[in-house]
């Protein structure tokens, strides 16, 4: 979080500036950590620290990120899909585009979608998204698999009986 204040006066010579009336004092306190005496952040790792002097947190950068943490959808290069919705806009595209409101339909019993990225990444959480619209088409049972080559593949989850509660 950044606090930033700007204070304007603007006038000229033999001219007088009325300044509007000062408001009222607030019922309580304000604190950040720009207090007088602490060192100004540097904004290259603002991690807070304890009293001890331990940092309270970990991989905060001061960098720029969105999304959610570790996704990789940036590294798709292709995407395959055993059957898509074309003429409904429901592309294997829509898989990687990062929004909940687009969907991908194979108008199947089952159906498939295949990745290739630019670089290895190993897998330690993925996340679904269902669609809004018929919760009977929801995924119940998947199984996500890994390769390094495309030929040989391992089976990193398996999935039976899911249900999406909350909609999007």
């Amino acid at each position: 979080m950044s606090l930033a204040a700007l204070i304007m006066t603007v006038g000229s010579q033999g001219a007088a500036v009325a300044l509007p009336e000062a408001p009222a004092a607030a019922d309580r306190s304000f604190a950040s950590s720009f207090e007088t005496g602490d060192p100004a952040p540097d904004w290259l790792n603002t991690v807070d620290t304890a009293p001890d002097g331990g940092k309270r947190a970990s991989g905060v950068d001061g960098g720029y990120s969105t999304g959610i943490p570790g996704n990789v959808t940036d590294h798709v290069t292709d995407v395959r899909a055993s059957a898509e919705n074309t003429g409904g806009g429901e592309v294997k595209e829509n898989l990687v585009d990062g929004e909940p409101g687009t969907k991908w339909l194979a108008f199947e019993p089952t159906g498939w979608a295949e990745f290739d990225l630019d670089k290895p990444v190993k897998v330690v959480a993925y996340a679904l998204t269902s669609a809004n619209d018929f919760a009977e088409r929801d995924p119940r049972d998947w199984t996500l698999q890994g390769s390094t080559d495309g030929k040989e593949w391992k089976s990193l989850d398996t999935r039976s009986g899911e249900s999406f509660e909350e909609r999007p």
